[in-house]
C-alpha cells in the first residue's frame, strides 16, 4: 500500500487529522462492517465496487493512494453507519425545564462552556482510539441533540490452532483485538425523550455499570439525574398482544414471583404459534408481569426485514442486535415507547 495523504475533517483541529498511521485502523473498522456499505459508497463515486473484501480493501487502498478517494470521506461513512446496530440501551424522559436549557444554540455552547468543551460543539466526529471514553461530540440543532463518546476497545480471542507444546509446557494462544466502541446519549428535544445507546460491549455484559459510568459523564451536562427512567418491561404485555412481532420467547412473573417462559422451536417460528403454548398463555391471563421478550421486529419498507430486539426487566434494557440503520433503530424505540406504561 502506498503513502496516503492526510486530511483534516472541515471544522476540526490537529487532533481531527487522519495520520497515514490511522489508515489501516480506518480500514479495519469500515470493513467490520457488512460489505454493502463500502460498497454503496464506491458506487455513488462512480468506482468499481465488485469483488470480496479482501479485492474491495485493496480498491480502497488503491483509490486513497491515487487521491480519488480521501480518508477523512471514510470516516465521514463510518460516522454514519457507527452508533445504531448492536445496541444495547436504556430509556429516558426528560422534563420540561430541562428541554429548555438545551433548546438555542447560545445556551448549549454557554452550557458546555462551563465544562471546558464548548469545541465539541457541532464538531465533526473525528477517528479517535483513546483508551479511556472520550466525548468527542457534542451534535445539536433545534429538535435533537446528540452527545458522542468513543473508546478504544481491546480483547483477547482464543486461538486453539495456534497453540503448541514444548518440553513439559504447553502454550496456548490467543489474538489480539481491538476496536471502536461509541457510546451516544440521543435526545430529542421536542418531546423530551432520551436513549443512552451503549456499543455491544466484546465481552461481559454489565451494561447497569456502563449506565452508571456515562450517566456521571452526562450529570454536569444534562442532569440526568432529574430524568425519568422508562420501564421498558412494561412494554413486554402490550408487545405480545399488539401482534406486530414474532416472539422467540417470552418470560412473565406471576404476583408471587414465579417465572414463566415460552419458548419457539426455532428462531423464524413464533412461540405462540404453538396451540399448546398458545392455550397454556390464554389460562393465564393477563395477571402477569413482563420479565423478558425475545422478538424479531418488522421493519417498514418495502424490502422485507426483522430485526432481532430482546427487553431485560432485570436492568429495564433494550438490546438489538447486528447491524441497523439509524431510521430501524428509532422505529423500534417508538414501537417499545408506544407500549410502556
Amino acid at each position: 500500500m502506498g503513502t496516503h495523504k492526510s486530511t483534516r475533517n472541515k471544522g476540526g483541529d490537529d487532533g481531527d487529522r487522519v495520520r497515514d498511521t490511522d489508515v489501516p485502523d480506518l480500514l479495519d473498522l469500515i470493513f467490520d462492517h457488512r460489505k454493502v456499505v463500502i460498497q454503496e459508497f464506491l458506487k455513488t463515486r462512480k468506482h468499481a465496487y465488485s469483488g470480496t473484501r479482501e479485492k474491495l480493501r485493496q480498491r480502497v487502498e488503491g483509490y486513497l493512494d491515487d487521491g480519488s478517494v480521501r480518508a477523512d470521506e471514510l470516516v465521514e461513512l463510518l460516522n454514519r453507519v457507527e452508533g445504531w446496530g448492536n445496541q444495547h440501551i436504556f430509556l429516558y424522559k426528560a422534563p420540561a425545564a430541562l428541554i429548555d436549557r438545551w433548546n438555542t444554540e447560545a445556551k448549549v455552547r454557554a452550557s458546555l462552556r462551563t465544562q471546558g468543551q464548548e469545541m465539541l460543539f457541532n464538531r465533526p466526529r473525528p477517528l479517535v482510539l483513546p483508551k479511556a471514553p472520550q466525548l468527542c461530540s457534542v451534535e445539536w440543532t433545534p429538535t435533537r441533540a446528540r452527545l458522542v463518546w468513543v473508546e478504544k476497545r481491546v480483547w483477547r480471542e482464543r486461538a486453539p490452532e495456534e497453540d503448541f507444546g514444548r518440553d513439559d509446557l504447553e502454550f496456548t494462544a490467543s489474538r489480539v483485538r481491538r476496536s471502536r466502541g461509541l457510546i451516544a446519549f440521543d435526545w430529542d428535544l421536542v418531546s423530551g425523550d432520551a436513549a443512552l445507546l451503549i456499543e455491544r460491549l466484546p465481552t461481559g455484559n454489565d451494561y447497569g455499570a456502563e449506565r452508571r459510568r456515562f450517566e456521571l459523564e452526562l450529570e454536569p451536562l444534562v442532569k440526568i439525574s432529574k430524568f425519568e427512567g422508562v420501564y421498558v418491561s412494561s412494554a413486554i404485555p402490550g408487545i405480545e398482544k399488539s401482534g406486530e412481532v414474532r416472539h422467540r420467547q417470552l418470560e412473565h412473573a406471576t404476583e408471587r414471583g414465579a417465572r414463566i417462559s415460552f419458548v419457539s422451536r426455532a428462531k423464524n417460528v413464533c412461540a405462540l404459534a404453538d396451540p399448546a403454548l398458545r392455550k397454556a398463555r390464554d389460562a393465564l391471563g393477563d395477571a402477569l408481569a413482563g420479565r423478558h421478550g425475545n422478538y424479531y421486529w418488522p421493519m417498514p419498507g418495502e424490502e422485507p426485514r426483522e430485526v432481532h430486539v430482546k427487553l431485560y426487566a432485570k436492568d429495564q434494557r433494550l438490546a438489538l442486535f447486528g447491524e441497523c440503520s439509524e431510521g430501524e433503530v428509532r422505529h423500534v424505540l417508538r414501537c417499545v415507547r408506544g407500549h410502556c406504561c
